[in-house]
C-alpha cells in the first residue's frame, strides 16, 4: 500500500473502476509505462487496451517518441499484439529467493 501511495504522488496514475471496484491500474514515470494491471476476472474485456491507449497518448503528449515498459511473462503477448517489441529478457532474484522474469519492451508512439 505504501508503494501505491508513493506512486500516486510521483507518477501519472490511472485507475479503471467498474461498479465501485478498482479493476485496473496503469502509471507513467519519466516516460515509462508502469504498474499496468487488470484483475484476472476483468481481463479480455478491453480494460487493458483502454489503459494502454491512454498511457501511450500521455507518453507522446509528454514529448517522448518511444514507449518503454517491462512486461511480465503472462502479459507479453498482450503487449506484442499492441505493437511492442522485446529488447531484452531480464531476471531479478527477489529478497525471498524467487526469480522475477520479464521482458523490457518498446514501441514508437
Amino acid at each position: 500500500m505504501e508503494n501505491i501511495k508513493k506512486a500516486i504522488d510521483e507518477e501519472f496514475f490511472l485507475v479503471i473502476e467498474c461498479d465501485g471496484e478498482i479493476v485496473g491500474t496503469g502509471a507513467i514515470y519519466e516516460g515509462e509505462i508502469k504498474r499496468m494491471f487488470v484483475l484476472p476476472e476483468f481481463q479480455g474485456r478491453g480494460y487493458g487496451s483502454l489503459l494502454l491507449d491512454v498511457l501511450e497518448r500521455k507518453v507522446e503528449y509528454d514529448g517522448y517518441t518511444l514507449g518503454m515498459l517491462s512486461s511480465s511473462l503472462p502479459a507479453y503477448t498482450f503487449y506484442e499484439r499492441n505493437g511492442y517489441i522485446p529488447l531484452v529478457f531480464e531476471q531479478i532474484e527477489t529478497q525471498n529467493g524467487n526469480v522475477l522474469c520479464f521482458h523490457r519492451m518498446s514501441k514508437i508512439v
